[in-house]
């Protein structure tokens, strides 16, 4: 409801309405806007554990999916490739903040026995949490007018880059010696945050219709790859590399004035 508001408010703004074919000019415009987003994300956590000099231990890996949501600004410039505007390449840059986290568990990997493990070089049992917080990117739009509702439509193609910032969360428990612990000394409920910021490529498709002369909704599909984010941990005696990656699907809403 709040981006419909915002579109009635801004057509308002933008003056009479119109569906011709001049309703955005051969010449270059800049435009700003709102964005809305829900998106399907898949993550991975990755972990291996290993005695230090050693050259093998555990490895465990975790997959989660989970729908979250974004919302933020869009500021961006369109230019025609063709004299009458028709086909037309826009540059933006967007900022969004995001809510919604992945959530997963690593069963743990013990000295033949089921956790809690007893040895700091087993891989001790780990739920994690990863929280997308927000992000912001620059995208490249190639367009081209076409008839689907009104004749002043377009259909285009998107490529661009994101840098997205995430909290990382683990709890874990198990023993904090080589030597073994009896009964009642392990570690219990203790956790560890990260900051994680991923580069991420995105490529998608939209639709653009015109609300007024100087107002457009975009609806958008983007797939979104990040690079894999890695480090490593060296408690006393042990090694632990760790990994996360991570895809998103989202569909958009956006509501953009031209100037």
């Amino acid at each position: 409801m709040t981006i419909i508001r915002f579109a009635f408010a801004i057509s308002l703004l933008g003056g009479t309405a119109s569906w011709g074919d001049g309703a955005l000019a051969a010449e270059g415009r800049f435009y700003a806007g709102l964005t809305g987003s829900a998106e399907a994300q898949d993550g991975r956590y990755h972990k291996e554990t290993y005695r230090k000099g050693a050259t093998q231990g555990h490895s465990e890996h975790d997959d989660a999916d989970e729908s979250v949501y974004g919302w933020g600004a869009v500021l961006g410039y369109r230019w025609p490739l063709s004299a009458d505007g028709r086909v037309h390449l826009s540059g933006e840059l967007e900022g969004m903040y995001h809510s919604g986290e992945l959530h997963g568990q690593l069963a743990g990997i013990c000295a033949g026995h089921p956790p809690p493990c007893t040895r700091s070089s087993d891989s001790w049992p780990d739920e994690w949490w990863l929280e997308k917080d927000f992000s912001w990117g620059a995208t490249l739009k190639f367009g081209v007018k076409a008839s689907v509702l009104h004749a002043d439509d377009s259909l285009y193609v998107l490529a661009g880059f994101r840098r997205v910032h995430t909290d990382f969360r683990i709890q874990f428990s198990g023993c904090p010696t080589t030597a073994g612990c009896p009964p009642g000394t392990y570690i219990t409920n203790e956790s560890i945050a990260y900051e994680r910021d991923f580069d991420a490529w995105t490529a998608g498709a939209g639709w653009e219709t015109r609300l007024a002369e100087d107002v457009g909704l975009q609806l958008e599909v983007r797939y979104t790859d990040y690079e894999r984010e890695s480090w490593v941990s060296v408690p006393p005696e042990v090694v632990v590399p760790a990994a996360l990656t991570g895809r998103d699907i989202g569909l958009s809403l956006r509501v953009l004035r031209y100037f």
